[in-house]
């Protein structure tokens, strides 16, 4: 018994270390077509108004639609508001050129891969879009 009761006080121990050595200095706000921004925690106070979030650090205001946050979490780091989204390759993809000159619509990536010539194109479906280079 004694040595439970020890390896337990041990992994407390070392839980809390780990949890200090952590800095959380900023809570991250991921709406739900996945953008996300940060803001520093230090005297940061959140406030609830007509169904709006307030995020007062400070420094910086802003206000969230409570029904367009996916998520939100505190993170040791900043982020720059740029989430990676993989449009669908079985999808039909939406295709320009980096001058925005429309160049169709096709199936599917392959189909419009084939029907390309080389260079680098923007493939779109809804709110998701890649860069793609075609060799």
């Amino acid at each position: 018994m004694k040595n439970i009761l020890i390896l337990v006080l041990a992994l407390m121990t070392s839980v809390m270390t780990y949890a200090d050595e952590v800095n959380y200095g900023y809570l991250v706000f991921t709406t739900q077509e996945g953008t996300e921004k940060s803001v520093a925690v230090e005297k940061l106070k959140l406030t609830f108004v007509n169904g709006q979030m307030v995020v007062d650090n400070g420094v910086e205001n802003q206000k969230y639609d409570l029904s367009s946050l996916s998520k939100m979490f505190f993170s040791g780091n900043a982020v720059d508001g740029i989430v990676e989204t993989m449009i669908d390759a079985n999808e039909e993809v939406n295709v320009f050129t980096v001058s925005g000159i429309g160049m169709g619509r096709f199936d599917n990536v392959d189909d419009a891969k084939k029907s390309l010539r080389r260079g680098v194109y923007i493939f779109k479906q809804g709110s998701k879009s890649n860069k793609i280079s075609i060799k």
